[in-house]
């Protein structure tokens, strides 16, 4: 609102009081903003940190679960100019926002942070945090071999492991989008579960295409080298994501969620 207000200010038909010429003003207007901008991304500034925590908490989870849901995405749909942007934000955000949400608990009120503490905040945080990390070496991977490896057949392979099942990938978007919306309700144990069948499920599915291809002779060393690296990467997004949903029941969202005036 302020920055609409300058704007307005500076394009205003009153006789102006300084020397600067339109274009200067604008150029001002636009380093002041970005030096707010600045100011705001390094340095909280809001009445309500808790609220702040969990609009960035719900942000940091509805993204990982879009770039999650692009590994399902046909490889020869990705190459556009506006699914490129979206990814490219996504992954901004994946980074970004567990940096964010550390210096949002530093400013939590008193009363809001429970009988845990700030320390069952910051140890979500960095569950978050390596959270990130996982999936971002997962998406590395993913493209690294999609164009390692541009044959039909085993860029349909690749595709194959990004999908995981409708049923198992609807598992994952619902642990991701509860721990987004409600994460105080979440079932820790179910949710364990739940990812483990992923991991039974995806370790089995590579072990049948590295079978068929050693089998018929079409797929080299190499290869099933790549598909275990790929395997391991995956695991480490799903055990750095039930630690996600374990750390975040020592939270007291419930006192979080309280109003205060």
């Amino acid at each position: 609102a302020s920055t609409v207000m300058l704007v307005c200010i500076i394009t205003g038909e009153t006789p102006p009081a300084y020397s600067f010429n339109y274009w200067v003003s604008w150029v001002l207007a636009v380093l002041v903003w970005l030096a707010i901008s600045s100011i705001t991304w390094h340095f909280p500034i809001s009445f309500k940190p808790d609220v702040q925590f969990k609009w960035q908490l719900r942000r940091l989870m509805r993204s990982a679960q879009a770039l999650l849901a692009s590994l399902s995405a046909d490889p020869a749909t990705t190459h556009g100019g506006w699914y490129r942007w979206r990814r490219r934000c996504y992954l901004h955000e994946l980074t970004a926002l567990p940096a964010r949400l550390g210096r949002w608990v530093r400013v939590l009120p008193a009363a809001a942070l429970g009988a845990n503490g700030r320390q069952a905040y910051n140890t979500l945080v960095s569950s978050l945090q390596i959270f990130g990390d996982r999936l971002n070496e997962l998406l590395a991977l993913y493209d690294d071999l999609l164009r390692r490896y541009p044959e039909e057949g085993m860029t349909q392979q690749i595709h194959l492991l990004g999908t995981l099942g409708q049923q198992l990938r609807s598992e994952l978007r619902d642990i991701l989008l509860q721990l987004a919306d409600d994460p105080g309700g979440l079932d820790v144990a179910a949710c364990e579960k739940s990812l483990e069948r992923t991991e039974q499920a995806l370790e089995k599915w590579v072990s049948d295409i590295v079978e068929k291809g050693r089998s018929e002779g079409s797929m080299s060393t190499e290869a099933v080298l790549d598909l275990y690296r790929w395997l391991g990467a995956y695991r480490g997004v799903l055990e750095a994501l039930a630690k996600v949903s374990e750390s975040s029941q020592a939270v007291d969202w419930t006192r979080l969620r309280e109003a205060r005036f």
